[in-house]
């Protein structure tokens, strides 16, 4: 009955991701020189949702600078900047959902991981 408990509520929060809310916040704090490659929604074994997002920059200040604007969210919560390479976005593996990759040699590149805790609806329908 637990496990059957814990698949039911993985299922639900996976119902809870939505990709227009996260698109939608991640266009208000983006910085202009970076750009999203891959985003990978996550649930981990306390049934908390994550995101993890590679992110390309041609700076590393650009790409740090995402990660303090994701901290100031509601949304996305505790980010980690989990690893770095430097060249080109598309020498990584397979991805959830991948956009156009820059062949950019000097690019950085940054995996990203929050938790994502989604908007809650106030009272008339209205988010936040």
């Amino acid at each position: 009955t637990r496990d059957h408990t814990q698949f039911l509520n993985g299922l639900i929060l996976r119902k809870t991701f939505s990709w227009t809310s996260v698109f939608s916040e991640l266009e208000h704090i983006l910085p202009p020189s970076v750009r999203v490659t891959a985003i990978r929604p996550e649930v981990d074994a306390e049934n908390h949702l994550s995101v993890r997002m590679s992110v390309e920059s041609d700076s590393r200040s650009a790409a740090l600078e995402f990660v303090r604007r994701i901290e100031e969210t509601r949304e996305f919560r505790d980010p980690q900047l989990l690893n770095e390479r430097h060249g080109s976005a598309a020498e990584g593996g397979a991805t959830a959902v991948n956009v156009n990759q820059s062949q950019n040699p000097n690019a950085v590149t940054y995996e990203v991981s929050a938790e994502y805790v989604p908007a809650t609806t106030k009272p008339g329908g209205g988010a936040r």
